[in-house]
């Protein structure tokens, strides 16, 4: 398992972590992160930031930066969401009528 951040900046007296999620699509408004990038991110805080990196066709790219993602989820501007692994709950089948 690696490091819960891709970059570290550091200038003078600040440590920034930096997770950057890429993407072909322009319309895909949504990314993975691992429990381990979330931890880091409740952590850091301020220090933490992901760099969403938006392919454009071969010579565009468009770049967004979310600085304290936590803070942007108690916020409301991000939004989190869970994704069941296969096999990780038993699911039982019920029926919708007698």
């Amino acid at each position: 398992m690696g490091l819960p951040y891709d970059l570290i900046i550091m200038k003078k007296s600040e440590t920034v972590y930096v997770e950057v999620k890429s993407t072909i699509s322009a319309s895909k408004n949504w990314f993975p992160i691992s429990k381990n990038e979330w931890q880091c991110a409740i952590e850091k805080e301020d220090s933490f930031i992901i760099v969403r990196v938006i392919l454009c066709g071969q010579t565009n790219v468009k770049i967004g930066i979310l600085k304290n993602p936590v803070k942007l989820c108690q916020q409301n501007v991000l939004q989190l969401s869970l994704i069941q692994s296969p096999n990780s709950v038993n699911l039982t089948e019920v029926p919708l009528r007698d």
